[in-house]
């Protein structure tokens, strides 16, 4: 009777241990995935409200939507995770490592070679060459088509980073340098013929600066309308 006892109490220690190391394990996937869920869910729910109300889609594009949008939830929250987890650890180590070395020599050649990594690695730099050679001269031909123009922008179009006044910020937008780098050759063709900005909310501002951003956009548009 007294092993037993030892026993079941051991294998009780070892039942709650368990217990909480899973806990532990879901509690490191629950802050990214519920920064993804609040990126994703609201844009997920305008399009489905809209596909229920005004442009109806067909069992297999509502389907493929969805499905998309769960493992867009799930891709960006292992992303989160995983740059939590590693990359921003391994930063902070490499980062004390070398101002521990008095070789300013070593600290600058290190420091350069990283941020020539980082450059080459950009994926702006890698759309901006895609839009030189692809989108630009598209763009054009489209303009060409037509004899009057008429632009909208909404702003939640760009990235939360730059435009937080809006209602669904973008997690992934389009930056505001592309923007104004499409919309340029649309206000320089002579055949706009009416523009506005919609979107914008400034109860979610953050320091002015989702106004700042909607200010540039309607002053470039002001500058080069002809």
């Amino acid at each position: 009777m007294s092993r037993k006892k030892p026993d079941l109490l051991t294998q009780q220690a070892r039942l709650r241990r368990k217990h909480r190391e899973k806990g532990q394990v879901l509690a490191i996937f629950r802050k990214p995935m519920r920064e993804s869920l609040t990126s994703v869910l609201p844009i997920t729910a305008i399009v489905l409200l809209l596909c229920f109300t005004v442009t109806p889609v067909s069992n297999n594009a509502m389907m493929a939507f969805l499905v998309g949008s769960l493992l867009l939830i799930v891709g960006m929250g292992l992303f989160s995770l995983g740059s939590e987890m590693s990359m921003i650890p391994l930063g902070e180590a490499v980062g004390k490592e070398i101002t521990r070395s008095k070789k300013v020599w070593i600290i600058v050649a290190i420091s350069f070679l990283i941020g020539v990594i980082i450059t080459v690695a950009e994926p702006d730099l890698q759309v901006l060459a895609a839009f030189e050679t692809c989108v630009l001269p598209e763009l054009e031909r489209n303009i060409a088509q037509f004899d009057r123009l008429y632009l909208t922008i909404d702003l939640d179009v760009l990235p939360a980073r730059e435009m937080p006044a809006v209602s669904a910020p973008a997690a992934l937008g389009v930056p505001l340098a592309t923007l104004l780098r499409i919309v340029e050759p649309l206000c320089r063709s002579g055949k706009l013929q009416a523009v506005d900005l919609v979107e914008f909310n400034p109860l979610f501002d953050i320091d002015g600066q989702g106004a700042r951003a909607a200010a540039r956009v309607a002053w470039q548009i002001a500058h080069w309308w002809r």
